[in-house]
């Protein structure tokens, strides 16, 4: 199920909406979104991300598959895609309203730092196994 969503940085001159999967909220521990801020909180998009204020926008290829798009203004972090946009994923804490999000699963659950835990029962996936994912996407091809 999709419900369309739209979303902005803190300052707001970046601004965007999308068709968002809100049943599978994804928490990334991976080493990248730790050193981009933290863990990661995110849904993915079941319809391409229009994005307004694209002038104030910021690309970071971060990996050989893929990309961060934030802020220039702010530094909000506000979508994650593959470099060929084949999925993209938009922060949660970016979205303008308080949606019903479920969250479902975590990323590199082998780079979680010990000092804290979710209490939420969810698919845990390794490094391993979120390699295997990008794979059968493409990544890497």
């Amino acid at each position: 199920m999709a419900d369309s969503v739209t979303g902005n940085c803190l300052c707001g001159a970046v601004q965007y909406s999308c068709d968002a999967d809100l049943e599978h909220a994804h928490a990334c521990h991976c080493h990248m979104c730790q050193r981009a801020g933290g863990v990661s909180l995110s849904v993915k998009c079941v319809s391409p991300v229009k994005i307004t204020g694209e002038e104030n926008l910021r690309v970071y290829k971060s990996s050989e598959w893929g990309e961060r798009l934030f802020c220039g203004n702010c530094g909000s972090s506000l979508v994650w895609r593959m470099q060929d946009y084949s999925l993209e994923f938009i922060s949660t804490g970016t979205i303008n309203t308080n949606p019903a999000i479920k969250f479902a699963s975590q990323l590199f659950v082998d780079h979680k730092p010990a000092f804290y835990n979710f209490v939420e029962d969810t698919e845990m996936l390794t490094s391993a196994d979120v390699a295997a994912l990008y794979e059968d996407a493409g990544a890497g091809k």
